[in-house]
């Protein structure tokens, strides 16, 4: 897996001094932002590069700094640099607990005899996703997938999207509280919880050089990104009902048993940043229910991250058009469809349009696959 992984030592240079200047100023504006516009290329020369996909991309530039602006808009200094530093640090910092196999293992064995691991599909080995220096990130933020091949947002720079979509719907509901209810007094909670949300996925979801990503897996019945992005929120002592709402985005907060499911996932995350939650207020005494009165902000941010379900299917049926017009427009062989020729195909569709907008023009049109193809060629020509 090593060998395989993309990302090194420059991208962790250029991250953190950006960091730095952030923190200085309150606010940034990334240095591999540009005027950028879709650009149209063929078939022989698409980039593969996943930091050169996501500057050539409006819609993902667009979202990485819409993002920066919302960060910007917390009114608390404190939780605003603790988002921003999240953003640009990919490398979870709680992982410097886990520099041996020992306290890997001591940590698994806990988390196991708790009830949170399943050993038939995650091991010591691979509880926790490779990283190789605490200084080197893994990647970017802003070069990650939202998800991997059987879920949503799948190419370089889905994480920057789908994150967009979910704090666009946390805070138009908070306009809508606003603008009906009169009161708005759970801002910069319900934000952030939504801005955290995915924090983890540049770390669980990294690309391999043949531009597949590795998989998410389960701790405590939810998704290991999930979990460990809590874990680094806990770990760096970001404020209670923030963490809270973050642990409901996904696990919107509907029922007692919906309840019982974020109480597993905060346990497994505390667990793993090394915190008792109980201390933290991060549950009730008795260490089996949410803390009361429950805030707002967490249905708020639980009810706004909901964009996957219709994301995941729009993908699945994108993708395999995408397969179809591969083949049948730019003539390609059905083996190439296994092979980095159709990922790269994939992915800078994927990046400049989105498979949501893909299924959208299906979805409009008598001729489905002649849709598609007519929006793949305005961006990629069939070339010689």
């Amino acid at each position: 897996m090593a060998s395989k992984l993309l990302y090194a030592k420059s991208f962790a240079s250029t991250v953190l001094l950006v960091t730095v200047l952030a923190l200085a100023v309150g606010f940034i504006k990334p240095g591999f932002t540009n005027d950028s516009q879709d650009k149209r290329i063929t078939i022989e020369n698409i980039p593969t590069y996943k930091l050169e996909l996501t500057r050539s991309s409006v819609m993902i530039q667009k979202s990485w700094n819409y993002l920066l602006s919302k960060i910007n808009s917390i009114s608390s200094s404190k939780l605003r640099a603790q988002v921003l530093s999240m953003y640009q640090n990919t490398a979870p910092t709680f992982m410097a607990l886990y520099q041996t196999d020992k306290s890997k293992r001591t940590v698994y064995e806990k988390l196991l005899k708790a009830g949170f691991i399943d050993v038939s599909t995650v091991d010591k080995d691979n509880l926790f996703p490779e990283l190789k220096k605490l200084t080197i990130i893994p990647q970017p933020f802003f070069t990650a997938p939202g998800g991997s091949l059987n879920e949503h947002h799948y190419y370089p720079g889905g994480l920057v999207v789908s994150t967009a979509i979910n704090v666009k719907a946390t805070i138009a509901a908070l306009y809508a509280y606003k603008d009906l209810y009169d009161y708005v007094d759970l801002y910069d909670e319900a934000v952030a919880g939504q801005l955290l949300q995915a924090c983890a996925k540049p770390f669980v979801y990294q690309w391999y050089d043949d531009f597949e990503v590795t998989e998410d897996y389960l701790i405590a019945g939810a998704k290991a990104s999930q979990v460990i992005g809590l874990s680094e929120s806990i770990f760096r002592n970001l404020p209670v009902n923030v963490i809270i709402a973050q642990a409901c985005a996904g696990l919107p907060l509907q029922s007692s048993s919906d309840e019982k499911a974020i109480v597993k996932v905060i346990k497994a995350a505390a667990i793993i940043a090394g915190r008792d939650p109980i201390a933290l207020g991060l549950l009730s005494f008795d260490g089996e229910n949410l803390p009361t009165p429950h805030h707002q902000s967490w249905y708020v941010v639980g009810q706004s991250s909901h964009n996957e379900a219709l994301a995941t299917y729009a993908q699945k049926q994108a993708i395999d058009a995408l397969k179809e017009v591969f083949i049948k427009t730019y003539g390609m062989k059905t083996s190439d469809l296994k092979d980095k020729k159709f990922q790269a195909f994939k992915n800078y569709i994927g990046s400049q349009y989105s498979f949501m907008r893909i299924h959208s023009v299906m979805t409009k049109s008598k001729e489905p696959q002649k849709a598609v193809s007519t929006l793949c060629l305005s961006l990629i020509d069939v070339g010689k």
